[in-house]
């Protein structure tokens, strides 16, 4: 907090400030209070997005969870962490992993609650608190943001730091090995502008670009230690961009590392601050890429607008990824995740991959009303002056057959003949759509019926003419 300026100048307005908060009702425990007051101080900014500043939205983050698999004991990293949305979130996905399934509840974005971790004794969740979770940025108002987010969610002394990672200061720490050998990174880098070329690390140097989000693809795979993983979130034009830097860092996520997914997401998901198009890149440090696995999101259980309203029945999140889990089932520890019935589960294991492709796991929505009854125990009035609360609860799937395929896959022969094009659309299978048409005999037979017609509506307008003249 060294720096930080308070601007509250008036003892009674610092207790009307105090006793306003400790009114607060928040009705859900996983909910981001503080990345959700970030949120709407920046869509009151002019500037908002200005640095690349998007707050990346809470089910996107659970989802990138959700394919990492962030487990007990492994060092997480987000190395440009805001308001450590993305550290929050995976350590509420561990504790989602450490409590009983029959004690989870899953809504309809996602959100999951009743996180108690009780599969956890007391003193893996005190090391749990205290330890494996690391933040960085170069903004100190996001440091103090992010490091208060994580305060609140419980986890002590949280490690968020101040560094410009993209910078020769941050390098050092890395080539001297202070830095980095991290299992798991989790990231939506700021991608809308440009750094001095001066200012670069000198271990980013080679690929002789100021772009941010190509440096911050190049600076994750040099924090992961061989083995580790990620997911991020890149603008669409690093899949397919034509310069030199383009190429060579898509040539090496492909041919040095394992490249397991791209998830491509709607346009509107970063509304209301921008309309870029962007994907998830899912990859491990190390090996080869064989083949990339495609997934097309369409709806993402929001509308695609700048207000984003609730569209529960429209997420294609939920299938997304139980296909990926199907595909990569040995690495997570509960095979069945927990929001599925092991019946659905069954039936999608004795399916293809060709099979699943045509298949949709639609999300079974309810729509719940709460009521707080919740009183003081002085004056009996309900705390919550908002009277109800609308809980959008998820109850399962539904399978439903699909015209196209949501998701393909490429190989790594197929890359290389396309220059290492990532972009999802490449490589996706022309649909075709199956179109029955009446018989040649009947088509004739209503061409007769019609041509009758007209002739006989032409001599009734003739003899009409005939009795006038």
């Amino acid at each position: 907090m060294s720096d930080a300026v308070f601007v509250i100048p008036s003892v009674n307005l610092l207790q009307g400030a105090i006793d306003t908060i400790d009114k607060l009702f928040v009705p859900s425990r996983n909910q981001d209070t503080l990345g959700d007051i970030y949120e709407y101080l920046l869509s009151e900014i002019a500037e908002a997005g200005k640095n690349g500043q998007f707050r990346t939205p809470r089910h996107i983050i659970r989802v990138m969870c959700d394919l990492l698999n962030p487990q007990f004991n492994e060092r997480i990293c987000d190395p440009a962490c805001g308001t450590s949305g993305f550290l929050v979130n995976a350590y509420q996905h561990i504790l989602k992993s450490y409590t009983s399934t029959n004690m989870l509840e899953f809504e309809a974005d996602g959100s999951p609650s009743n996180l108690i971790g009780d599969l956890l004794d007391a003193q893996q969740h005190e090391e749990l608190r205290r330890n494996h979770l690391y933040g960085f940025d170069f903004d100190r108002t996001m440091i103090r943001l992010g490091w208060m987010n994580m305060i609140l969610h419980g986890l002590e002394n949280p490690s968020i730091n101040y560094y410009d990672t993209l910078g020769s200061r941050f390098n050092e720490q890395i080539t001297s090995g202070k830095i980095g050998d991290f299992d798991v990174i989790l990231a939506n880098p700021p991608f809308t502008g440009n750094i001095d070329k001066n200012d670069i690390g000198e271990s980013l140097q080679w690929l002789n670009t100021n772009k941010t989000e190509l440096l911050f693809l190049e600076l994750i795979l040099q924090l992961l230690h061989t083995g580790g993983r990620a997911a991020v979130i890149v603008p669409e034009g690093v899949l397919f961009g034509s310069s030199g830097a383009h190429r060579a860092l898509r040539k090496k996520l492909v041919t040095e590392n394992q490249l397991n997914a791209i998830i491509s997401l709607p346009g509107g998901v970063f509304q209301p601050y921008t309309f870029v198009k962007t994907s998830i890149l899912v990859f491990t440090k190390g090996g080869i890429t064989e083949h990339i696995w495609f997934y097309e999101v369409e709806s993402d259980g929001f509308g695609l607008n700048a207000k984003r309203t609730d569209q529960p029945n429209k997420n294609d999140l939920w299938d997304m990824i139980l296909k990926y889990r199907l595909r990569y089932a040995k690495a997570f520890s509960q095979p069945i995740p927990a929001f599925v019935d092991s019946l659905t589960w069954q039936k999608w294991l004795a399916m293809n991959s060709n099979e699943r492709s045509y298949h949709y796991a639609q999300p079974i929505i309810d729509l719940e009303i709460r009521q707080d009854t919740e009183a003081d125990s002085t004056n009996k009035t309900p705390l919550n002056s908002l009277e109800t609360v609308k809980v959008n609860l998820f109850k399962g799937f539904e399978t439903v057959r699909l015209d196209r395929a949501k998701d393909w896959e490429t190989s790594i022969d197929s890359l290389i003949a396309n220059e290492y094009n990532l972009s999802a659309g490449r490589y996706k299978p022309l649909a075709t759509i199956e179109t029955n048409y009446d018989q040649p005999t009947q088509i004739i037979q209503e061409l007769h019926e019609l041509e009758y017609k007209i002739q006989k509506d032409l001599e009734t307008l003739l003899a009409m003419l005939e009795v006038k003249e």
